[in-house]
């Protein structure tokens, strides 16, 4: 069994809500068979959802990259040329682990060297979960207010890509 949850979920600097706050921020457990991973610490969970649903389709290689899939900060969003997708901007810190599609299972290999197999739809089911939970505080909150004109444009592009992965796993 696997699970991802997020806790404590905010805005930055704990405000009730925060308009020009385009990242959600929490903190992250995944647990399988009753073992946690993820450090406590708090993490942009709004980008690692839009990472996580990356690996329903794609997988996840680890990056040399300064990317994780549970990324510490998500500091600015852009819109990428040609592309549905949106690249989002952090720092070197987070949590990032393999995953990688088998079959009909899912192989997690996390940063401690311990090694999962997940069947994909328990992945899929744990991953959208976790999209949601974040996903409310968007909904239950006002509507964002990005910067300039660069930030909206990498804000839309944001939110587009999450809601196009998240409604091809919509059960």
């Amino acid at each position: 069994m696997i699970e991802i949850k997020v806790y404590d979920l905010h805005w930055l600097n704990r405000v009730e809500d925060n308009p020009n706050d385009l990242c959600a921020h929490g903190s992250v457990a995944i647990t399988i068979d009753e073992q946690r991973f993820v450090p406590e610490d708090e993490y942009c969970v709004s980008a690692a959802a839009v990472y996580l649903l990356r690996t329903l389709d794609e997988g996840y290689e680890k990056s040399d990259q300064d990317e994780q899939l549970i990324p510490h900060c998500g500091h600015s969003m852009f819109e990428v040329e040609n592309s549905d997708d949106v690249m989002i901007i952090g720092c070197p810190h987070g949590y990032d682990f393999l995953v990688q599609r088998v079959g009909e299972m899912v192989r997690l290999e996390f940063e401690d060297g311990e090694v999962f197999q997940v069947s994909s739809s328990d992945w899929e089911k744990a991953v959208c979960a976790f999209s949601d939970s974040v996903e409310k505080l968007y909904d239950d909150s006002a509507a964002k207010e990005p910067s300039d004109e660069v930030s909206q444009a990498g804000y839309d592009a944001f939110r587009g890509e999450w809601k196009r992965r998240r409604e091809m796993f919509r059960q």
